[in-house]
């Protein structure tokens, strides 16, 4: 027995229609309520599985309770709604689970090629995870060959991660706050795959949380403060953005960018052999390593 729910995304007419049919048990909405079921059909951007929860959800309610309901739906993404789309996650194969992971907490509007370069770095058979994701709904190509999800789509994807999270078992880092966390209590383990953030305040490194995290195979530091476009800057610059030590870096490391790196050597028991790219532009590096570590880096 195999329920299958539908994620595909609907013209305006046609999701008006459908949250209808939900809310009033007819195509068009009594007129008291058309404004505000308007205001739904417009938040849920043509999404059926949302549509038919919220229509289900004010059917036969009364105006101040449609109201409140809608500035609700309007305010959050909807965890009763995540929590449902997440069937079409769960029936995914691993490693599809683990691409749209990533596309739902990182790679949002990046190009395809770009995705595609990074993942299959990873040893992913991403074309084929691309094609049963595209296929599920779950995400799309672009006209301009960019990677695009529905907002629904990516709040289930980290709403994912934050069960691990809260397991204590993360999956992914996408913003600064939960890296310093992770490193301040020394949170860091094995089920993190990938890190991709860009920062603003200082940083904090611990030795022990990058030691424990073997299975990181993306990692991806941005500073947004200070110009990309320099080519350097002085030492107090970016000693000051980072608190701590880089005493270790997992290798099973397959990309690394790290835009502003604050310190002059890479770890000493840095051996990535399965590295295939390694960006660290503007940082304060000398040297890279005193013997070649690696098969080949791009």
């Amino acid at each position: 027995f195999c329920v299958k729910y539908d994620v595909s995304t609907l013209p305006n007419h046609e999701a008006m229609q459908l949250f209808n049919q939900h809310a009033f048990k007819k195509e068009a909405p009594n007129d008291l309520f058309m404004n505000l079921s308007s205001e739904v059909v417009n938040h849920d951007k043509g999404l059926p599985l949302a549509l038919k929860v919220w229509g289900s959800l004010l059917h036969n309610k009364g105006l101040s309770r449609w109201e409140r309901t809608v500035i609700k739906i309007k305010k959050t993404s909807s965890l009763d709604i995540v929590e449902k789309l997440k069937i079409s996650y769960d029936a995914l194969e691993s490693e599809e689970q683990k691409i749209f992971l990533d596309l739902a907490c990182f790679f949002r509007g990046y190009t395809k090629k770009e995705v595609v370069q990074i993942l299959e770095s990873c040893d992913f058979e991403v074309e084929y995870g691309l094609d049963v994701l595209i296929d599920k709904s779950l995400v799309f190509i672009s006209k301009i060959d960019r990677i695009e999800i529905h907002d629904l789509m990516q709040d289930m994807g980290r709403y994912v991660v934050k069960l691990q999270k809260d397991s204590g078992e993360p999956s992914r880092l996408w913003n600064a706050e939960d890296f310093n966390e992770v490193m301040v209590n020394n949170m860091g383990s094995m089920t993190v795959e990938a890190i991709w953030f860009t920062y603003f305040e200082q940083i904090c490194f611990n030795k022990e949380a990058m030691k424990n995290m073997k299975r990181l195979r993306i990692l991806y530091i941005a500073n947004g403060r200070l110009n990309r476009s320099s080519s350097s800057h002085s030492p107090i610059d970016l000693k000051y953005i980072t608190r701590g030590s880089i005493e270790c870096l997992p290798n099973n490391l397959r990309w690394v960018f790290w835009n502003n790196y604050p310190w002059e050597s890479l770890p000493k028991n840095f051996e990535p052999q399965r590295l295939v790219h390694l960006s660290l532009r503007g940082s304060l590096l000398h040297d890279l390593w005193t013997k070649r570590k690696v098969q080949f880096i791009h």
